[in-house]
């Protein structure tokens, strides 16, 4: 579901991250990911400009206030019951580009950040039960630095994944491209690489 999402995400942008030009993302939205397996869920309020051009213009300017109608993109998990079981500020600048709830809401998984895809220190970022930082990935402490430029690119964007999810309690699965597959094409190749939840730490498989 979660490449399903990226691509539509890929069209809604009227292919801009697809092309040599510059990526054009709509302002993100509040959006909550329910859990596969029970009714837990993870809602995920974005950080909020008045212009869609802001996030971009402070990365060339520096300036970490330009423009923010809020000041941090935050996310909440909430029990089958209703109950808000923890709330906190995300370490992504903006908003997470997806979410995964794992059973009994023992950990919530983000990825990737909108407008930029594929960098950063928190292409995948896993919070424990508590809400507590367990780690957050960039996609060299996923795949090794050297394959990192492996991956297909647009002005913003680095395409690299496929459908994750959780192995089982212990393990998260990320669905990696495969080398030399080409993402945008009808069946694109991915390879598994698996990740153990409690300390973020990348395992063979």
């Amino acid at each position: 579901m979660l490449r399903i999402s990226t691509i539509l995400t890929c069209a809604l942008l009227v292919l801009a991250p697809c092309t040599v030009e510059a990526d054009s993302w709509v302002q993100p939205e509040i959006k909550t990911y329910p859990s596969k397996a029970d009714g837990y869920s993870f809602t995920v309020e974005p950080r909020l400009f008045g212009s869609q051009l802001f996030p971009f213009k402070e990365r060339s300017t520096g300036r970490a206030d330009v423009g923010a109608d809020s000041e941090y993109p935050k996310g909440r998990l909430v029990s089958p019951s209703g109950e808000v079981l923890w709330e906190r500020k995300l370490v992504n600048e903006v908003s997470p580009v997806n979410a995964l709830v794992s059973a009994g809401g023992r950990y919530v998984v983000t990825f990737d950040n909108w407008s930029s895809i594929g960098y950063g220190s928190d292409v995948v970022v896993i919070y424990g039960q508590s809400g507590q930082l367990i780690r957050k990935l960039s996609l060299g402490d996923i795949v090794g630095p050297r394959r990192v430029s492996e991956f297909p690119i647009s002005i913003g964007s680095r395409w690299w994944s496929g459908d994750h999810q959780f192995e089982s309690e212990e393990f998260l699965s990320l669905s990696v491209l495969a080398g030399g597959s080409d993402f945008f094409s009808d069946e694109p190749k991915f390879e598994s690489i698996r990740v153990r939840l409690e300390d973020g730490v990348v395992v063979a498989q």
